[in-house]
């Protein structure tokens, strides 16, 4: 793809839509394989008429070395050209096949694909749920905004493409119907026959020709690439124009207690904080948080949170300003990258409540500071407590267990 990736990336997280990325990747993923099945599909049939001729060849010096002996030539006397996969000798006509059938379906993967990076990109808490994304109700729901129009003009284009519905509709067929859809035949020293051909067939009342798979899967693979990258490209310019995002937030810090006694750390609490400037009154009564920072080398590290309290607070207070709470919310999806929490109002009270109660609470819970800014108390048994700066703690990706 032409596309910038890190730019899309940034676009993404600049503009609290982050929860798009992972299809992005997904749609790399996906057109990564298309390509490499379709380089399979042209080496593999290229390696079957090389041997093939080679057999040709090799049957013409034999009878050229005897001549007046009769020599017979039969489909039966050759071995079938083959593939050694990891020690497995793989006929050429299975692979071929199952190249064009990984092909088509990967290609029509990078579709979807695309369909579910722009309902999460544009519409942030207000998405379509991911399994009721469908090309008809995608349409449906960016017609809602008129700033989308180039972008829906875009993708009305991609859903009439004659190219674009072959790849929906052949890979619905092999996936359902499950029939031999190729005829793959070569010619023995007579004729120049090399047929590698997608066979005709009917889907839910429609019907499709037969096509010369090679030629096929290189005209498809290119509208697919084109199809993508105007959405992706139009895409990058409407992200700030996305909807559904006010109550979403990536910032949460954190504060730490450990305890060190003879070589060892006890943790006695983990909080972490939402931090705002006037009171609970800056927040609706539902956000949604997923911890993201963008380093100053534009690296961008997020996680999915874990906890299902924070603590609302002035900024620069942690728990002298809390003034709200943050509890799960009762219909939290567990795969939704931003987890939405409800807000009460809360004191100092309800921050030692929690302390009082969090190690039975969390006695199993692992923790991870990856993506947050905060600082960590360490108290030595006898010795005055000190306070050290995240910075200054070893920084590691590895979950942090708590122990006693």
């Amino acid at each position: 793809m032409s596309i910038d990736l890190k730019n899309l990336q940034r676009t993404l997280a600049d503009n609290k839509v982050y929860d798009a990325w992972p299809y992005v990747l997904g749609l790399r993923d996906s057109m990564r394989n298309m390509h490499l099945s379709f380089d399979l599909a042209k080496a593999v049939y290229k390696h079957r008429k090389d041997e093939i001729e080679h057999f040709n060849q090799s049957m013409l010096q034999e009878a050229a070395s005897a001549p007046g002996t009769k020599v017979q030539v039969t489909w039966q006397g050759m071995t079938p050209p083959f593939q050694d996969i990891a020690g497995i000798e793989v006929d050429d006509t299975v692979l071929m096949e199952k190249s064009a059938v990984d092909f088509f379906h990967y290609a029509h993967m990078s579709v979807d694909c695309v369909c579910q990076i722009v309902n999460s990109a544009l519409f942030g808490d207000q998405a379509i749920e991911e399994e009721k994304v469908s090309s008809g109700s995608l349409h449906e729901k960016v017609a809602t905004i008129t700033q989308f129009g180039t972008l829906l003009n875009i993708m009305d284009n991609g859903f009439l493409n004659n190219e674009l519905i072959y790849v929906r509709e052949f890979d619905n067929y092999t996936k359902h119907i499950k029939i031999n859809s190729f005829t793959i035949s070569n010619s023995l020293f007579f004729g120049n026959k090399a047929d590698y051909v997608l066979c005709a067939f009917s889907f839910k009342g429609n019907d499709y020709p037969e096509f010369e798979a090679i030629t096929k899967m290189d005209t498809v693979m290119h509208e697919v690439e084109n199809y993508i990258e105007a959405v992706l490209a139009e895409l990058i310019i409407q992200v700030p124009n996305a909807v559904g995002t006010s109550s979403r937030h990536h910032s949460v810090s954190f504060k730490s207690q450990l305890r060190e006694h003879d070589g060892k750390s006890y943790v006695d609490y983990i909080v972490y904080f939402l931090e705002v400037k006037n009171g609970i009154t800056d927040l609706p009564s539902e956000i949604s948080v997923l911890p993201l920072v963008i380093k100053p080398d534009g690296t961008i590290e997020s996680r999915v949170l874990d906890m299902d309290t924070l603590f609302v607070t002035i900024e620069g207070q942690e728990e002298g300003g809390i003034c709200g709470i943050a509890k799960i919310a009762p219909d939290q999806r567990k795969a939704a990258a931003y987890r939405k929490y409800t807000i009460q109002p809360a004191s100092v009270d309800d921050f030692y409540d929690y302390l009082s109660t969090f190690k039975d609470d969390y006695a199993n819970h692992q923790f991870r500071f990856k993506a947050m800014e905060g600082s960590i108390v360490i108290y030595k048994m006898d010795e005055e407590a000190q306070e050290k700066p995240l910075s200054q703690v070893a920084e590691s990706e590895e979950t942090e267990e708590t122990q006693g």
